[in-house]
Order: C-alpha cells, then sequence, then structure tokens
C-alpha cells in the first residue's frame, strides 16, 4: 500500500495503524486531508504507478517493518512495472535497503537520515549496508560540507522537508542533485522563475 504516515488517523479517521488492516479494509477507507476538497482511496504500489505512469523517476520509501518480505513484494511489483533505472528506494532502515541490495545489487537506493546522530554513524551504516546510491538528508542538516562529502564519496544529495521558497532557493544555490517538496507548485515557480 502507498501511504505515507503509520497511523490512519490523520487522513482517514481511522484509529489504526496501516500494518493492522489487511488491503481489503484499507482499500475500503476514503482518505481525506484538511488542506484539499479531493478524496480517494488509497492505492496498492501498481495502481500508484498506473495513476504516475509516464513519470521519468520514481522515488520510493520503504517504511520500517519485516526487511526481507518487504524487499521482496517491492521488487516483485517493480520487475513488472518499471525498468531498473527508472525508481530509488530509499528507507531510514539501513536493514532495509540492505535486504533490497541482496536481492538485487543494480537497485539504485537511498539512505534517509534526519539528525545528526544519524550523520555521525553514517560511515559506518554504509560499510555495514554496502553503500547507497543517495543521502536523503532533512533539510536542517544541508552545509557545504556534507555536499563535499557526498560529492567525495560519490553520493548524489536528496534535501527533503523543503517547502519555503528561500529554502528551495539555498538548495538550488548549493547544487543539491534533488529537492524533496510537499509544495511542488512553489517549487516550480522557483525553478522557472
Amino acid at each position: 500500500m502507498v501511504f505515507h504516515y503509520p497511523h490512519l488517523r490523520r487522513l482517514t479517521g481511522r484509529n489504526s495503524l496501516l500494518r493492522e488492516l489487511s488491503v481489503t479494509e484499507l482499500k475500503s477507507l476514503i482518505v481525506s486531508s484538511k488542506s484539499s476538497d479531493k478524496s480517494g482511496t488509497i492505492p496498492t504500489l501498481e495502481e500508484a504507478i498506473e495513476i504516475l505512469k509516464g513519470k521519468k523517476m520514481f522515488y520510493i520509501e520503504l517504511k520500517k517493518g519485516d526487511s526481507d518480505k518487504i524487499a521482496e513484494s517491492v521488487l516483485n511489483v517493480l520487475k513488472k512495472r518499471l525498468s531498473e533505472d527508472s525508481f530509488t528506494l530509499s528507507s531510514f532502515d539501513p536493514n532495509l535497503i540492505k535486504a533490497v541490495k541482496a536481492k538485487n545489487e543494480q537497485i539504485r537506493t537511498g539512505y534517509i537520515f534526519s539528525t545528526k546522530l544519524r550523520r555521525f554513524f553514517l560511515n559506518r551504516t554504509e560499510k555495514q549496508v554496502g553503500g547507497f546510491d543517495q543521502w536523503h538528508i532533512e533539510n536542517s542538516l544541508l552545509n557545504e560540507r556534507l555536499l563535499k562529502k557526498a560529492g567525495k564519496r560519490n553520493r548524489e544529495l536528496m534535501v527533503w522537508k523543503v517547502n519555503s521558497e528561500v529554502q528551495m532557493k539555498r538548495c538550488i544555490e548549493l547544487g543539491v542533485d534533488g529537492i524533496i517538496t510537499d509544495n511542488i507548485t512553489k517549487l516550480n515557480e522557483v525553478l522557472s522563475g
């Protein structure tokens, strides 16, 4: 299922964790947001790919759980639907990335981290997993030193939680490889202006 939050209450009103419900139960829920008058259902990964077909690149965040089972089921879907060069799998959980790499070394992966403590353990984590193609860092960690370190290690640097124009311009000026935002309209304005 494609859903960002582990808990369903915020977007569905159901007081349950996503993992507690079957696919049938999840498909019966209506997803809505206070910031939009649109609603819908929770898509499977196959449905999300179908909705977004024609896009050049997919970034798929894998949530913590049974690493081998998640890696196998996600890769089975992706193998049927997308070419290996059209997606990146990322996670806060290095064991998930390790499971993905064990099944297929060619899959592009990203390690998500948001605290200085994670950055401190980055060397050990990379050694444990065998490396990542990308580092996905929280915006507050972005600095020139980390950009240089990523470049020396041949890692692309993707920055997330970049929602203001000022943050977007800073990322562009520093030369990050990608911006992850909730405000795509604003990012398109900044990029075209």
